[in-house]
């Protein structure tokens, strides 16, 4: 077996090595993959992903400490005891009897309804609260980001392993009548070798297509949950997409800076003015009482308390609160400048996507025109048949190059999404509009 002949063999080898998708949790053996659309996959993702749990319970913290806040506002009940044995220093009839027991129980009642810091912390816990969703509907829009970027990739992995298959098989159908011109004659010998580099090349082309849409049926069947394909790509000419509102990550920013600001209001207020209702009952038990050892008494008042910051520790616990605040909120400006930059220059790119694609599309059409001659020439006797093979490549080549700009045109969609926090409106723009809603 010459080297070239051998090579043939072993890269046909590859290819039915690679020929069936990767097997494993997601993809057991004689199970046919389900095709997905992005919705479908989001849907799934949604309920599979530990991120969504994570971010369900940091609201649920976050409601929990709000209301924690709210209930402060409700009155306070308390039961406190005290019983001893002893000698009474105090003036009365205690002191007089000498050493012996005595005890009380009260019930103590509160209501404090003046508060200095009670609404700058209530407002501090609700700040905290909408970060969580803010910070939810970050991970939400970043998760659903990668999972696209996924079903892109394995998208544009399908259609590649399509069009080298179709490519090795015109290889294919072009093997025996030019070997039987060559047996003939007709063919100079050393076109032989040219023959099985193309059937080399090809075979290599389609394992490598083959192997790279196996692992991306992996990863996204491992998205899903089960054994899946994605629909396909098929992004609406003139797409696009506009900011609405703050982008999720510099909303995020602004809430932590102003929830900042809240706990230095909170802790400035804290413990400086206080106003509470009182109210103490309770039996007390004496021996200095004639009529009985237990007698109740009935307590009803104000207590006001009012604490200086002198040494100015809650003054400077609240300057730090308010620097580190100034600082986020510089954070978030940068970024969503930093994102305007990055929003404008991917519209710019999608603006340019239609006069590519129409570019492209003409020179596919040149190229199958001149397969089309190529071949009919060849079969005329005219020309040679590697004429064919370069004019089948340059076909396969100018399809590549379409299906590498509706990849690009994709991805910059997804990023669009993720940076406008608008990703609910990509499955209608990149072909899905059956998908479930």
């Amino acid at each position: 077996m010459n080297g070239p002949l051998r090579d043939v063999v072993l890269a046909t080898l590859l290819a039915l090595a690679f020929s069936e998708p990767l097997r494993g949790a997601q993809c057991p053996p004689g199970e046919e993959p389900v095709p997905v659309s992005l919705q479908e996959l989001w849907n799934a993702t949604r309920t599979l992903e530990p991120g969504y749990r994570a971010a369900e319970s940091t609201i649920a913290a976050g409601q929990a400490a709000r209301s924690s806040v709210r209930r402060e506002w409700a009155p306070s009940v308390s039961v406190e005891a005290l019983g001893d044995h002893g000698q009474r220093l105090s003036p009365g009839e205690e002191r007089v009897l000498g050493v012996g027991p005595r005890g009380d129980l009260r019930v103590v009642g509160s209501w404090t309804f003046l508060d200095a810091g009670r609404g700058a912390r209530a407002r501090e816990a609700e700040l905290r609260e909408a970060g969580a969703r803010a910070g939810a509907d970050l991970f939400d829009t970043t998760w659903r980001a990668r999972a696209g970027t996924a079903w892109v990739e394995a998208a544009v992995a399908e259609a590649t392993w399509a069009i080298r298959s179709v490519e090795r098989a015109e290889v294919e159908a072009l093997e025996a009548p030019v070997r039987a011109r060559l047996e003939a004659g007709v063919d100079v010998a050393w076109e032989e070798h040219l023959l099985d580099e193309a059937l080399a090349r090809t075979t290599r082309l389609l394992a490598d297509a083959t192997l790279a849409r196996d692992v991306a049926r992996a990863e996204l069947s491992a998205l899903a949950g089960r054994c899946v394909v994605p629909q396909q790509l098929a992004p609406r000419p003139g797409a696009t997409l506009t900011a609405e509102g703050v982008p999720p990550e510099v909303r995020q920013l602004q809430l932590l800076a102003d929830e900042r600001e809240s706990a230095a209001r909170a802790l400035a207020g804290q413990d400086r003015l206080q106003l509470q209702l009182t109210g103490i009952t309770g039996p007390t038990r004496s021996r200095a009482f004639e009529d009985g050892p237990v007698r109740s008494e009935y307590l009803v008042g104000i207590t006001g308390s009012w604490r200086p910051d002198l040494a100015g520790v809650g003054r400077q616990l609240a300057s730090a609160e308010v620097a580190g605040s100034r600082a986020i909120r510089a954070q978030a400006e940068s970024r969503s400048m930093e994102l305007d930059r990055e929003v404008e220059r991917l519209q710019l790119v999608l603006e340019h996507a239609d006069p590519r694609r129409e570019g492209l599309r003409r020179e596919g059409e040149q190229a199958a025109r001149r397969l089309s001659g190529a071949l009919q020439r060849w079969e005329a006797g005219v020309d040679r048949w590697t004429e064919v093979i370069q004019a089948s490549d340059r076909v396969h080549q100018a399809q590549l190059l379409e299906l590498e700009l509706e990849r690009e045109v994709a991805l910059t969609l997804l990023r669009l999404g993720e940076l406008t926090g608008r990703m609910d409106a990509l499955p209608g723009i990149l072909g899905q509009e059956g998908a479930d809603r």
